[in-house]
């Protein structure tokens, strides 16, 4: 009986994985320690936020009066 070998696999496939897996190991040590230096006091009373939306306006011109 004659075996079929597996099909190749493609070289990136390691490599991607492999900055997949670092990258992780960056960010989960970073995540924690982001979360254990975090202002427990949180934001303070009166703090306001302005949020402006937009929509593509690029090269948008005032109309003429």
């Amino acid at each position: 009986m004659n075996r079929k070998t597996a099909a190749a696999r493609s070289p990136f496939i390691k490599l991607i994985l492999s900055v997949f897996i670092l990258l992780l190991l960056i960010y989960i040590p970073l995540k924690i320690y982001i979360a254990s230096t975090d202002d427990p006091a949180g934001v303070p009373d009166g703090s306001i936020v302005r949020i402006y939306l937009t929509n593509e306006l690029h090269g948008y011109r005032e109309p003429c009066t």
